[in-house]
């Protein structure tokens, strides 16, 4: 399993800028960074998203392995814990006061890790598809296609199988005898030499 840099860097970055906002600096706070006009809901979602998609790429390892892992660090640890810790860092600062446990922000941050896990998901399932195609289709096999192998295609005499053997006489020279001959490197040195012994 290889890590991809820059990927983790960015799930890194993203996640302790995360952890600023709602943690140091909770919404409930009057000196919160976040812009008021945002719908909270909709940042956690976002940014479960972000945290989701930049974790499942920063692992190069099977696609069910990357899953699973997404599914415990991003749902279970960020989507859930996140929640819990925040609730508890809010409820030992301000010693009882309000901003507990919120189920809508678990919803909003599963909603996210999951849209952002069936992206991921079904990109990298296109992708090794991709790559299985380009591997194994390197032959065309489709119809009304020309296959190399059987002698179609451009400049291999225009003619399928079918016709080659329709219009095969049996009593003609083989044209493909006359070019080995000529591009055989040691018929051509014997040649030379048979010439070389007449000459002497």
């Amino acid at each position: 399993m290889r890590i991809r840099l820059p990927f983790a860097g960015t799930f890194a970055t993203l996640l302790l800028l995360a952890t600023y906002t709602t943690l140091l600096s909770p919404a409930t706070s009057s000196t919160s960074p976040l812009p008021t006009q945002f719908n909270p809901l909709l940042l956690h979602a976002l940014t479960l998203l972000a945290l989701t998609t930049s974790f499942y790429w920063s692992l190069d390892t099977t696609r069910r392995r990357i899953l699973h892992l997404t599914l415990l660090v991003c749902g279970g640890g960020l989507g859930v814990g996140s929640e819990v810790l925040r609730a508890a860092v809010i409820s030992f600062s301000s010693s009882g006061g309000g901003g507990g446990f919120e189920v809508l922000n678990v919803i909003a941050n599963l909603v996210g890790m999951l849209a952002g896990l069936g992206l991921c998901a079904w990109y990298h399932r296109r992708m090794v598809e991709r790559k299985r195609l380009r591997k194994y289709t390197a032959v065309p096999t489709g119809e009304g296609e020309e296959d190399l192998e059987l002698g179609e295609g451009p400049g291999l005499g225009g003619q399928t199988l079918e016709e080659e053997v329709d219009n095969w006489d049996e009593n003609a020279i083989d044209a493909w005898d006359e070019e080995d001959d000529a591009g055989d490197v040691g018929a051509a040195a014997g040649k030379d030499a048979d010439a070389k012994k007449r000459a002497g």
